[in-house]
């Protein structure tokens, strides 16, 4: 069984993930209408996102390397599809 904090981490990694890709969506869109300066934001908000995804994925390594076991899962299969 997982523990709560593992989904929370496992969560954290899909919400932020799902955010980046909506914004850089979003972010092409915008620039299509010819609407850079929006464009550009959207670009930049989506490169926080996947950055925090990214963050919280190395710390789930950083974990495992230091010799504490992560459980494999189907919720961490999906955050780190």
């Amino acid at each position: 069984m997982m523990s709560e904090e593992f989904e929370l981490i496992c969560m954290q990694m899909i919400t932020n993930s799902g955010s980046a890709k909506s914004s850089y969506i979003e972010a092409i869109q915008k620039a299509k209408e010819g609407a850079f300066d929006e464009a550009a934001r959207l670009m930049e908000e989506g490169d926080q996102f996947f950055s925090e995804a990214h963050s919280v994925h190395g710390n789930l390594l950083a974990q495992e390397a230091s010799g504490d076991k992560v459980d494999f899962s189907l919720i961490l299969m999906h955050a780190e599809d």
